[in-house]
């Protein structure tokens, strides 16, 4: 009886050390199972950080094409614009110009005939 309670004994023990090792493995792998899910929650708040800044950054390059391209439609019309003021420019200055050369040519006429009548005078003085 003796030999069956220390075999007794020494059985207690061995379940008592065996559960308190189990408690000891199931605290480290709690721990172990906290420290994996904070990890995780860090890489996924990374992860969806990187998104957002993705996400932003394709806005900007949207937004940024887009004042490019409405730039770009402003130069063409402002273009088109100045060279239509040019072209009706020279259309006004080739009418002046066309204007100009009829009235010296009037006046050249008038001034030859002014000239034709002067010397038609003197000759008339002349003969008298």
């Amino acid at each position: 009886q003796e030999q069956a309670a220390a075999v007794q004994e020494e059985w207690e023990r061995r379940v008592v050390a065996a559960e308190e090792q189990a408690a000891a493995m199931r605290k480290e792998l709690e721990g172990r199972e906290a420290a994996a899910q904070e990890q995780a929650a860090a890489v996924r708040e990374e992860l969806e950080r990187r998104v957002a800044a993705e996400e932003q950054a394709a806005a900007m390059r949207k937004e940024l094409e887009g004042r490019e391209a409405a730039a770009q439609e402003q130069a063409a019309a402002v273009q088109e614009e100045w060279e239509r003021r040019v072209v009706a420019a020279e259309e006004q200055a080739a009418a002046m110009r066309r204007d100009i050369e009829g009235h010296e040519a009037v006046v050249q006429e008038q001034a030859a005939a002014v000239r034709e009548e002067l010397e038609r005078r003197v000759a008339a003085e002349e003969q008298a």
